[in-house]
């Protein structure tokens, strides 16, 4: 805890000391680019130089005074000591770290990928249900009493082109008794120069299963359609 906020510390000083620097100071420190690792390695020096045994790898880091500790830095980070401890303690330790975070972001991006492939399976199935829910309604609704009516339609249309037929033989019938009972032979408009008789055999048989006796066909028909279409 202490050390932490003596970190914090460290570095609002430092920020608040660089505002109040010139122009030209601010881009003597600032080419080094230690304008915040100065404050926090001074903290680090001065707080946990025993714990972390910096005598045992960083021997001739600079213990300076606070007001010539940065130039001192700025001259030490220079030195062969400091570049072999970032090259052999700092830079593995940082490739250890973004290891760990690259494999940290790995682990995240496939959970990721997995949450997200199990939020499209989960609406990819909803959809389909949805789909064939929706088939069954339109079969259900639609379908189904469409083919019923349909049904119902076409035995309506027969029936009603049947009895149309049957009552069409009906008036053809008592028309041609009129017309017999009125151009016939005992008729009032009875014309026997254009008058024209086609017989038929009537169905009355004799003992001998002959049928001598003939009779007018009223219904006599000489198919003319029939012999100008060949």
């Amino acid at each position: 805890g202490s050390v932490t906020s003596a970190l914090v510390a460290a570095t609002t000083a430092s920020q608040r000391e660089r505002d109040d620097e010139p122009a030209g100071k601010k881009e003597t420190v600032g080419r080094y680019n230690y304008a915040l690792l100065v404050p926090l390695v001074k903290v680090i020096r001065q707080k946990c130089a025993e714990k972390f045994a910096l005598s045992n790898f960083l021997a001739g880091f600079p213990s300076h005074p606070d007001s010539s500790f940065p130039n001192a830095f700025a001259e030490y980070r220079d030195s062969s000591e400091w570049n072999e401890t970032v090259e052999d303690r700092v830079y593995p330790l940082m490739a250890i770290f973004r290891h760990d975070l690259e494999s940290a972001a790995g682990v995240r991006a496939a959970k990721l990928l997995q949450e997200s492939h199990v939020e499209y399976s989960t609406s990819r199935k909803a959809c389909k249900e949805s789909m064939a829910n929706s088939v069954t309604r339109l079969d259900v609704e639609v379908m189904e009493p469409f083919l019923v009516r349909r049904e119902t339609e076409r035995d309506r249309y027969a029936t009603e082109l049947a009895e149309d037929k049957t009552r069409h033989l009906a008036v053809m019938q008592l028309w041609n008794e009129q017309k017999r009972f009125l151009t016939g032979t005992k008729g009032a408009w009875c014309d026997e120069a254009r008058r024209e008789d086609h017989w038929m055999l009537d169905r009355l048989e004799n003992f001998s299963r002959m049928r001598p006796k003939l009779k007018l066909n009223h219904n006599f028909n000489q198919h003319l359609d029939a012999s100008q279409r060949r």
